[in-house]
């Protein structure tokens, strides 16, 4: 947020968080900076100077109303820009699908060019740059070699239609509903409305008492 910028500012002589790191040392660690809403100009070069990856999360940067990343200067300076949700406490649905279309409507607004972000570099930050952001060569695209994390989807449903780019559909008419199989490492865990290693009905049953126990204990 910019109070924390700011009191981060006030505390160490003027050095913003991205500085503050930089000189602590933390950038010489492979580094994914959450957020980054409130870089500055010198902070830019920094980030690029280490590699960090930004990890934007725009619908919580709307929801808590705390800014809103500079994605062009940030892509212009050549830093790795991954697309995250951060938590439920901010997000509440965790949305995958949901957040590439922010990720890709937010910052046209916000920087007024309709042409910023194109589908293909929606889909880049959703996939592949996560995956080089935890420094895993093995995922993040498709090709002979690399692990089978990987999800299926519908797109047979009418919002789906017409087609004539599945990328742009998949980035801007797309529902996280419409995925119907989920595989990691080749391991099936959702097929078509069945969490194959969860207990749905388990986690929903924990879910409400604690719930209920929170209330009462805010109102004790």
């Amino acid at each position: 947020t910019k109070a924390e910028n700011e009191t981060c500012k006030e505390r160490h002589e003027g050095k913003t968080p991205s500085r503050y790191f930089y000189d602590l040392g933390l950038f010489d660690c492979p580094t994914t900076a959450a957020h980054c809403v409130w870089l500055e100009e010198g902070d830019f070069d920094l980030l690029k100077e280490k590699g960090v990856t930004v990890g934007t999360c725009p619908i919580s940067n709307l929801k808590l109303a705390s800014g809103v990343a500079n994605l062009p200067e940030m892509l212009k300076k050549g830093i790795p820009v991954a697309l995250g949700t951060d938590s439920v406490a901010s997000n509440n649905s965790v949305n995958f699908i949901e957040e590439m279309k922010v990720l890709a409507v937010l910052h046209k607004e916000r920087y007024h060019d309709p042409a910023f972000l194109t589908p293909e570099e929606v889909v880049k930050a959703a996939t592949l740059m996560g995956a080089k952001a935890q420094g895993r060569e093995d995922t993040g695209s498709v090709k002979v070699g690399n692990k089978a994390d990987l999800i299926v989807m519908d797109i047979s449903g009418v919002h789906m239609k017409p087609v004539h780019n599945l990328l742009n559909n998949l980035v801007y008419s797309a529902s996280g509903s419409d995925v119907v199989l989920t595989l990691c490492d080749g391991k099936v865990l959702y097929d078509k409305g069945e969490y194959k290693t969860i207990d749905i009905e388990k986690v929903l049953f924990e879910v409400e008492s604690s719930r209920t126990r929170i209330l009462n204990e805010l109102k004790a």
